[in-house]
């Protein structure tokens, strides 16, 4: 028959593992967003992760002030990093788009000279099929892509929001971007595009 503190010693010792299990798989994503993202993103998370111990820990939430610091420190780093990880604010970047969109209507069909494996031949093929379109849109795809994740930076707790983000990156299916298809048909059928070197820089 289980005592009181035999209880509590049961209890605590879940705790313990849980934030063991939750310190290590947050850690790891922090990680992994710092390397393919940028450092705000890691710093954001590091301090989410830090909220979750201080609610299992020391119930920071009902500490308003501290809470509420925390929560401002995530937003902000967020906001930081969204801004970093967007390419909206180089200029360049849009040039380049419409540089390959204007390319891509003098592009024919990938040549057996060029490429010998038929597969990569059709492959070329079908995706230089998307790429008018892509490299078009590219702008505002981005532009609502920023917005929706700041709506969610401002309106998700970082808990909620670090939750979010997992999801989002477990689910998420390769979407390639205008000047990375442009690098991927460039490999699978070489010097197709005059921008071959300004791609690749």
């Amino acid at each position: 028959m289980f005592t009181k503190l035999n209880m509590h010693n049961i209890r605590e010792n879940i705790k313990e593992i849980f934030a063991i299990i939750i310190t290590v798989i947050v850690f790891a994503f922090a990680v992994y967003q710092g390397i393919t993202k940028n450092m705000f993103f890691f710093f954001a998370i590091i301090t989410t992760l830090i909220i979750i111990l201080s609610i299992l820990y020391f119930s920071v939430q009902e500490n308003k002030e501290v809470y509420l610091g925390l929560c401002s420190l995530c937003f902000i780093l967020t906001a930081i990093g969204l801004l970093k990880d967007s390419n909206l604010l180089d200029p360049s970047y849009g040039k380049l788009n419409y540089k390959i969109m204007l390319e891509t209507a003098k592009i024919g069909h990938c040549p057996s000279e060029i490429q010998l494996e038929k597969i990569k031949q059709i492959k070329f093929n079908m995706l230089k099929e998307t790429l008018m379109y892509k490299c078009g849109t590219q702008t505002y795809t981005d532009v609502i892509t920023l917005a929706l994740n700041a709506y969610k930076a401002k309106n998700l707790d970082p808990v909620t929001g670090l939750i979010d983000s997992m999801y989002q990156e477990l689910k998420k299916e390769e979407q390639l971007t205008c000047v990375e298809t442009a690098i991927k048909l460039d490999e699978l059928c070489p010097k197709q595009f005059y921008l071959s070197i300004e791609l690749k820089s």
